[in-house]
């Protein structure tokens, strides 16, 4: 019942954000250049995981090395978390997403400054040649791409079989894979109303070069990556204090 609570206490403060800080950014989108409103929504990011962990006491570390550079981001998709967070841990950064998210009132019209990659995934073929498309006028203009391989959500502990969307592209762009992996699903899932307090591990992994390797066989490195990280972190306990934690 108290995690249900504060729950909703949490999506109170979470719709309250995104109401006020969705309507200001329409009223200054125009104003600002693409990475300057990729900027302003990654506060947006910032603030609700604030709230996240002082409403619900979940929090994350991070593992591993964040490199610099413009990257192909592919990882695992378990939560609603890893698409806040992963908007602010390389910026700027343009998301591959359903069309159909960009609908929703405030949240879609935020989503819809960050310069994403809005495809229709019922169009297979048209939506692969759109992500290889505008994915390489991004990169090319220093811009990370974010792909959910899995193309939906999964539950905790399982992996969906990759696409090879995200290889692909590094591959026709020339720009290196950043893979990641999280449990993020373990203190936020994706659909029950009430978080688990706890500490999110996120996993940065090796950065993957494209040269001389296919797409099939790079995406076969990044799926097996993905896949022994998630089995590391299945059924770790990693509940630490939230001083230990890093943004």
């Amino acid at each position: 019942m108290l995690s249900n609570i504060r729950a909703v206490i949490f999506y109170f403060g979470y719709s309250i954000f995104t109401i006020l800080q969705g309507s200001l950014g329409l009223l200054i989108a125009v104003c600002l250049p693409p990475k300057l409103r990729n900027d302003y929504i990654a506060l947006w990011c910032r603030t609700v995981l604030w709230w996240l962990k002082v409403t619900c006491g979940v929090t994350h570390t991070v593992e591993g090395d964040i490199p610099k550079g413009t990257f192909v981001l592919a990882g695992n998709h378990q939560s609603p978390w890893e698409t806040i967070y992963l908007q602010f841990f390389i910026s700027p950064v343009s998301t591959v997403l359903k069309k159909e998210l960009l609908k929703i009132p405030f949240f879609g019209w935020a989503m819809a400054m960050m310069n994403p990659i809005a495809i229709n995934r019922e169009d297979g073929r048209g939506a692969a040649k759109q992500v290889l498309k505008e994915g390489k006028e991004h990169i090319e203009s220093g811009f990370s791409v974010l792909i959910f391989p899995e193309g939906t959500r999964q539950s905790v502990g399982k992996l969906g079989r990759f696409n090879r969307g995200a290889a692909n592209l590094a591959v026709a762009a020339k720009a290196p894979i950043l893979p990641f992996a999280h449990n993020a699903g373990k203190y936020w899932p994706a659909k029950a109303l009430a978080k688990t307090p706890g500490n999110i591990r996120f996993i940065v992994g090796p950065v993957m070069h494209p040269e001389e390797m296919t797409a099939r066989e790079l995406n076969q490195k990044l799926e097996l990556w993905v896949q022994q990280a998630t089995n590391e972190l299945q059924g770790t306990a990693s509940d630490v204090a939230a001083s230990d934690t890093q943004d």
